[in-house]
C-alpha cells in the first residue's frame, strides 16, 4: 500500500477511497485482482485495479467505482455520475485491452481472459457479466450522534436513502446490464479519516 502511494506528490483523498473499495471487495466476495497499477487519467490520479471472479468456466468483470463526500446524496450522485462513465462502451473497451496488455505473463488466468480484447468477438460475447461495485463513504449523523438504542435503524435509514438515490437515478438499461454492489462507509470525519490513512501509511 505503501509503495503504491509513491507514485503520488500527495496522498489524495479519493485514491484512499478506491483503496477501500479494493479491499472490500477481495474480502467479501474473493475476487481476483487480475491489473494492480497507479495510473493518471483524465480526471486525475487514480488507483486503477480490475478484478475477475471465476466460477465454473464463466468470467465475471468487476469494474469498481468509489465516491466520497460530506453527506451522503452528494456522495451517492457522484458515484452514478463516476459509474455512467465507467459503463459507457469505450471506458469499458479501454478496460479490457488494459486488463491483456498490462497482465503478468505468468498470471495462472491469464489464457481464460484473451478474449477479453479481441474485437472480433462481440463485447457482450467476450466476458458472462458486468460486475460494478459501488464504495461510499460520507460523513454520518449516524456516527457522529452515535447512540446504541438507534444505530441500527439510523442506519438503514441510511442506507434505504442510497438505494433510493440509486434507483432512481439509473436507467433501466444500465440496471438490466450491470449487477451493482454498493457498499456504504458512515464515518465520523472524511477529513479525519483521510489524515489517519496517510499517518498510517507513513509508518
Amino acid at each position: 500500500m505503501a509503495i503504491a502511494f509513491k507514485a503520488f506528490q500527495t496522498t489524495e483523498i479519493d485514491v484512499m477511497n478506491d483503496l477501500f473499495l479494493h479491499m472490500a471487495i477481495r474480502q467479501n466476495y474473493k475476487t481476483i485482482p487480475i491489473v494492480n497499477k497507479v495510473i493518471n487519467t483524465q480526471l486525475g490520479s487514480a488507483l486503477s485495479c480490475s478484478h475477475i471472479v471465476l466460477e465454473k468456466g464463466k468470467i465475471e468483470i468487476w469494474l469498481g467505482a468509489s465516491s466520497i463526500q460530506e453527506n451522503l446524496k452528494d456522495a451517492t450522485t457522484q458515484a452514478i455520475k463516476n459509474i455512467e462513465v465507467l459503463l459507457s462502451v469505450e471506458t469499458i473497451q479501454e478496460r479490457l485491452i488494459l486488463i491483456t496488455e498490462k497482465m503478468d505473463d505468468s498470471w495462472p488466468f491469464k489464457d481464460k481472459l484473451e478474449k477479453l480484447s479481441d474485437n472480433t468477438i462481440p463485447m457482450a460475447q467476450r466476458f458472462d457479466k458486468i460486475v460494478v461495485p459501488i464504495f461510499i463513504t460520507h460523513d454520518s449523523d449516524t456516527i457522529t450522534k452515535y447512540d446504541e438504542g438507534t444505530y441500527i435503524d439510523e442506519l438503514q435509514k441510511e442506507i434505504d436513502e442510497c438505494r433510493l438515490i440509486i434507483t432512481s437515478n439509473f436507467s433501466s438499461d444500465i440496471i438490466q446490464l450491470v449487477n451493482l454492489k454498493v457498499f456504504i462507509f458512515p464515518v465520523k470525519s472524511i477529513s479525519d479519516l483521510h489524515s489517519r490513512f496517510k499517518e498510517g501509511i507513513s509508518l
